[in-house]
């Protein structure tokens, strides 16, 4: 994929590509081809806050669907 052509759904042109998904599945997939670094690492960003803020674990299933759909929305 040319950089130059890539448009990410959520900052527009201009930004970097990601070389691999950032989570697994079809989500991680999806968040690769319309999504750039940039906007994931915003996405970084909120969800320590998220987790910070309702002092979710990560590794509880509960928390981790939490997290997950609040991924879901950030990325829609």
């Amino acid at each position: 994929m040319n950089d130059n052509a890539f448009i990410c759904k959520r900052l527009g042109a201009g930004h970097t590509p990601m070389q691999r998904s950032p989570y697994p599945g079809e989500l991680g997939q999806t968040i690769q081809q319309y999504y750039s670094l940039e906007a994931w690492q915003l996405w970084l960003e909120q969800q320590t806050q998220l987790i910070n803020e309702h002092r979710l674990n990560p590794l509880d299933p509960k928390d981790r669907h939490m997290i997950e759909q609040a991924m879901r929305a950030f990325f829609s």
